[in-house]
């Protein structure tokens, strides 16, 4: 967006002279506002308020249960690869199908960002030789014999995370730029993403960096990456951990930015 605004630099820096307070997600944000004609003085890094939401819970009955309901029981490994685009499905089926080599018993959740492609995504994995059901047509629990499950349905993606012993998270296969691997972090599991993951660049860099979060070039990798955690495990669940050391550590943001205003309405003397 800057190389956007830099175009209308006169209009943009005027827009941001009138506001009073700059809360910025990060140092690379609050450098790019003041570029864009932000006072230094107005800009202030409180932080991501991402770390602070309360991601979904699931306490050990609720995640038993729904591991029998998806056919999950106590396979393992079960891969879970979140908000999918075209041109990522194909290549998380070459993966599992070489799983499945190592790992008979091994489950796969593949969850579409669109959901409404379901049934698509269903028919390819048939093609892959996989049996696959959509969780639109879960009229019973999944038969043992159904190794995939592609989830169709709003709003339960953030709960089936916590199933999980690998996460792959979609849209960093392809140029979409990736989605939010907050969510399966918040779980504390070891998350696997592709190489564009420019939507999240600094959220993936810190996770990277603590290596929570593993980046991979391609399928090849992406699969060599997976068997790794599936022998691993202590890999696992030191990616996992440090996961969840990262949430603890990042959280505050939405105290620092309702501190911010506190402050902005006592100067204005405005009573909140």
């Amino acid at each position: 967006s800057m190389k956007r605004y830099k175009y209308i630099s006169a209009f943009t820096k005027e827009m941001l002279r009138s506001i009073d307070r700059f809360c910025m997600q990060s140092k690379f944000d609050a450098a790019h506002i003041e570029v864009l004609g932000a006072q230094t003085a107005d800009i202030t890094v409180t932080g991501n308020m991402k770390y602070d939401q309360t991601y979904a819970t699931v306490s050990a009955e609720e995640k038993q249960s729904l591991l029998e309901e998806f056919g999950f029981g106590n396979n393992h490994p079960i891969i879970i690869a979140g908000s999918t685009h075209k041109g990522e499905e194909e290549t998380i089926f070459a993966t599992f199908k070489q799983v499945l080599q190592e790992y008979p018993q091994a489950r796969l959740l593949i969850a579409p960002r669109e959901i409404y492609r379901g049934h698509d995504v269903q028919t390819l994995a048939k093609r892959y030789e996989l049996n696959a059901i959509c969780r639109s047509d879960m009229m019973e629990p999944v038969h043992e014999g159904i190794p995939v499950v592609i989830l169709d349905t709003i709003g339960e993606l953030g709960r089936l995370y916590s199933l999980g012993d690998i996460i792959f998270v979609g849209g960093s296969l392809v140029k979409t730029g990736g989605h939010n691997i907050l969510e399966p972090a918040a779980h504390g599991k070891p998350i696997l993403v592709g190489p564009y993951m420019f939507n999240f660049k600094e959220i993936f860099g810190l996770l990277n960096s603590r290596h929570a979060c593993e980046q991979v070039k391609n399928g090849k990798e992406l699969t060599a990456m997976v068997l790794r955690l599936c022998k691993d495990k202590g890999l696992a669940m030191e990616m996992g951990q440090n996961c969840l050391d990262i949430i603890r550590e990042n959280r505050g943001a939405t105290q620092r930015n309702t501190q911010e205003l506190r402050q902005l309405f006592e100067k204005h003397h405005i009573i909140p």
